[in-house]
């Protein structure tokens, strides 16, 4: 299954033509978990692997907990791309609220259906 979900998401980043960084937590039930201060460290070391780039796409699962981790991460997102007013996707599966209206909108935001 692992295999699978990683050829999925490298066609995805050659149609996109971006680089797709995934974070998921768990909903699975006794065993919950919400978005919080710590992830950061864990997008710095993956986006360090990554390097600059022009685009970068967040796929995004999460319950929710701390909403101004979100801010810290498109901010960090920002700090990895290599185009002025680069273009960031946010790819979620879940109700994720992030109070960047300049960057999350219809044209830039895709929900799996």
């Amino acid at each position: 299954m692992y295999k699978e979900r990683v050829e999925l998401y490298k066609q995805l980043e050659n149609t996109l033509n971006t680089k797709i960084l995934t974070y998921i937590t768990s909903d699975r039930i006794g065993f919950e978990t919400q978005i919080a201060q710590d992830v950061i460290d864990l997008f710095i070391n993956h986006l360090d692997h990554i390097g600059t780039v022009p685009k970068i796409s967040l796929y995004l699962y999460t319950r929710g907990g701390d909403t101004a981790v979100a801010w810290n991460i498109v901010n960090l997102l920002r700090q990895y791309t290599s185009l002025p007013d680069s273009f960031i996707e946010i790819l979620r599966k879940s109700t994720v609220i992030i109070d960047t209206p300049d960057l999350v909108s219809e044209e830039n935001l895709f929900e799996e259906k």
